[in-house]
């Protein structure tokens, strides 16, 4: 079954309208890609080839809940959740298809004072995990 999530967020002179495929990591996968464009910076392309992690089944206080880390999180880190007593397993490949989602954004920002102030700057990002495309539209 697959699952379908729009989100619309909305900041001082910035937008971001983000689809999201995948039942497992519709919520996770919103947050990990806003937080990398809020949080580090990240363009939307940036932001969504970043490596993820997800926890299934949902219900994370059971003992045999996974943590699932996509290939380029760092062995830090993964040896670090493992000795906080975690299950983790590192997901790559084909394999990872199902726990990480896929999805589109669509960034727009007022232009700076840099940049002549008037207007709006917009930028897209697709994910490389499947198929489709992300093109801004101002029509």
């Amino acid at each position: 079954m697959e699952t379908y999530g729009l989100v619309t967020v909305s900041w001082e002179d910035t937008c971001s309208l983000k689809v999201f495929q995948n039942e497992i990591n519709l919520t996770s996968g919103h947050v990990q890609v806003l937080l990398n464009m809020l949080e580090f910076g990240f363009s939307p392309q940036v932001a969504l080839d970043a490596p993820r992690m997800a926890i299934s089944p949902h219900e994370t206080h059971l003992p045999h809940a996974i943590v699932h880390l996509e290939s380029g999180v760092s062995s830090e880190a993964v040896s670090g959740l493992k000795k906080l007593g975690h299950s983790v397993s590192v997901e790559s490949g084909i394999a990872r298809g199902g726990f990480f989602g896929r999805g589109q954004i669509i960034r727009a920002r007022r232009k700076g004072e840099d940049e002549g102030g008037e207007g709006w700057v917009y930028s897209a990002g697709s994910d490389l995990r499947g198929d489709g495309a992300a093109i801004p539209f101002t029509g």
